[in-house]
């Protein structure tokens, strides 16, 4: 059976102790988002997000938002978890690969969850700005977002339906004169108002004529 490698050892680091990556993060916050991390540490604490340090050189892997933030907070120690990169192209690699697998939102989700909790009326827009980290701008398009719900995507499947069915359909065929003269009189007992609904009709008294288990549907 194959080792499962669990990096779950968290030791308590100096903050100071903890070197800025070699290279660029790429992992770019806007202001709201960081305000709102900052406020979030200072209101609930640090809580399962530990930064992610190389023991060879303590330089910082994963996390260094959360670092900048408990540094303007006055945190001196941090909960930390040490994982030895082969080389600098893998560090490289996961500092990429461990923020491009958080993950994304589905913004239908996201609309049902936002409007629940300001529609509760607990907190202002103000408020959910800073708490979920969205400029208000971006607040107010994801409580703006068009709510598709399955009766009216039932109601849309229904009216496509409904208007393939009414589609006109051009039939075309030649009648002799004694075979005009008969549809015509036919059609002259039809009450309906156009020659489609007439000899839709005949037809239809035609199969009820003669079908008697099998009936269409009137």
């Amino acid at each position: 059976m194959t080792d499962k490698k669990i990096y779950a050892d968290v030791k308590m680091m100096p903050i100071d102790e903890i070197k800025s990556s070699p290279f660029e993060n790429a992992n770019e916050f806007s202001e709201e988002l960081f305000q709102s991390l900052k406020k979030d540490i200072e209101e609930h604490g640090l809580v399962g997000e530990v930064l992610v340090v190389n023991p060879k050189n303590n330089t910082l892997i994963s996390g260094h938002h959360r670092k900048k933030a408990m540094q303007e907070l006055g945190y001196e120690v941090v909960p930390v978890v040490f994982y030895e990169p082969k080389d600098e192209m893998e560090h490289k690699i996961l500092s990429i690969a461990w923020n491009q697998k958080r993950g994304t939102f589905n913004e239908q989700r996201l609309y049902n969850l936002v409007k629940s909790i300001y529609d509760s009326g607990q907190y202002s827009l103000e408020e959910l700005k800073d708490k979920l980290g969205f400029n208000m701008t971006e607040l107010k398009e994801k409580l703006e977002t068009i709510r598709i719900d399955e009766d009216l995507i039932r109601k849309i499947n229904k009216e496509a339906e409904e208007s393939e069915k009414n589609m006109p359909v051009p039939i075309n065929f030649v009648l002799t004169k004694e075979q005009l003269s008969v549809v015509s009189e036919a059609m002259e007992y039809c009450e309906s108002k156009t020659k489609a609904d007439k000899i839709t009709s005949i037809a239809r008294a035609y199969l009820y004529s003669k079908l008697d288990d099998d009936k269409p549907i009137r």
